[in-house]
């Protein structure tokens, strides 16, 4: 949600600076903000499945920060900032593997806060880095470093890059297939797609 209402609302709003985009910024992230769970310290992905997922996060949520580091901007609320900060702090610490790959979703117990599962739901299987989401943990720590300067982000998007560029089965050309781990490489489909 946020970074579909940013991408538009946002630069719709630094190109015009009407005030009726500044209201839908700050409304969108009022909304996005009310599914934090401060429990998870995290903002919980999707509502489907909920019988089979508590609270899912998942990494494309890295995505959503950028219109609560603008809220608190436009608003002057830290609120949004400090929120968007506590769910870059919990998927660090849970959505990457050792290789500095991602996870696709992490699956929380609300009462707790603890990760009750690691799974994907778009990658081949809950091992594997699904192309899109090692993007979007790229572009996510990138921009999480340029509002917050946290240096942790910025060598966590820097790590999951090296991943993503030295990895052994991605092509010559740059695009990866959908799955760096799709068993059937070179025969699978590219991610065409703006990764980065």
């Amino acid at each position: 949600m946020g970074f579909k209402v940013y991408n538009s609302f946002g630069l719709g709003y630094n190109r015009t600076g009407k005030e009726h985009y500044k209201d839908v910024l700050i409304s969108s992230a009022q909304t996005l903000a009310s599914r934090f769970n401060p429990n998870v310290q995290s903002i919980r992905s999707w509502d489907f499945n909920s019988d089979q997922w508590e609270f899912p996060v998942i990494i494309d949520n890295m995505m959503n920060l950028e219109l609560l580091f603008e809220a608190t901007k436009l608003s002057g609320d830290s609120t949004f900032y400090k929120l968007a900060v506590k769910h870059a702090n919990t998927t660090l610490s849970n959505h990457f593997r050792p290789d500095d790959s991602t996870v696709h979703v992490v699956v929380y117990d609300t009462i707790n806060g603890n990760v009750k599962e690691r799974v994907t739901h778009q990658g081949y299987s809950n091992e594997s880095a699904w192309a899109r989401g090692q993007g979007w943990a790229i572009y996510g720590y990138t921009m999480a470093y340029r509002y917050t300067k946290n240096e942790d982000y910025l060598k966590q998007a820097q790590a999951t890059a090296n991943f993503f560029i030295k990895h052994k089965n991605l092509p010559a050309d740059g695009i990866p297939y959908w799955d760096f781990d799709a068993p059937n490489i070179p025969d699978e489909p590219e991610m065409c797609l703006q990764l980065l």
